[in-house]
């Protein structure tokens, strides 16, 4: 299993801005989909 560290070295960036990558995609997801919820 890749790693953060991996990823980052793969794609050039820090470790750090991998992590704010996937924190930002999860909150993201959350709030559409408690936005989905609210609609019904």
């Amino acid at each position: 299993m890749a790693t953060m560290k991996d990823v980052a070295q793969l794609a050039g960036v820090s470790t750090a801005t991998v992590s704010r990558a996937l924190m930002n995609q999860k909150k993201s997801h959350r709030l559409l989909e408690s936005e989905w919820k609210m609609r019904f």
